[in-house]
């Protein structure tokens, strides 16, 4: 239940540290890498997330689902973890592919930007680590990569 939910979500919050020590949120469009744990999302070289990560590598990455009326059904992730960051166009590319084949070429064309691809760099937070709730109850993980057997 973890898993799908995780993968057919759009977006996740992530959370960073300003130079102030203030928490920065924002949401992003992001994926996982094929058989590993690996999250990864693009961003504007000069946004403040980026500029952020720079100064202090620790994010938070959240998706939080909450039922209006019963709260055994809200659910959600929180992802612990420490990102690094791509520039080369090769990185940026691959992040690219990895959101189209998530999201459909049209959609992250339309959020993103084909012609912002120069201006982005690609985020690659290892999970150090995962909490799962589902209403009142909270499962740790710790990811373990699925391989391939194909």
């Amino acid at each position: 239940a973890m898993v799908d939910f995780f993968v057919h979500t759009t977006i996740i919050y992530c959370s960073t540290l300003t130079l102030k020590n203030r928490p920065h949120i924002h949401p992003v469009l992001f994926s996982n890498e094929p058989n590993s744990c690996v999250i990864t999302f693009l961003l504007d070289k000069q946004s403040v997330i980026t500029k952020n990560l720079i100064n202090n590598p620790n994010i938070s990455l959240a998706i939080d689902i909450t039922h209006p009326i019963n709260p055994f059904w809200n659910r959600g992730i929180s992802i612990k973890g420490n990102a690094n960051l791509f520039e080369k166009i090769e990185e940026v590319e691959t992040g690219f592919s990895y959101l189209e084949d998530k999201y459909g070429l049209s959609t992250v064309t339309k959020i993103l930007g084909v012609d912002k691809i120069q201006e982005s760099l690609r985020v690659r937070v290892h999970p150090l680590k995962i909490v799962y709730w589902k209403g009142p109850y909270f499962k740790r993980f710790k990811c373990k990569p699925r391989l391939n057997t194909s």
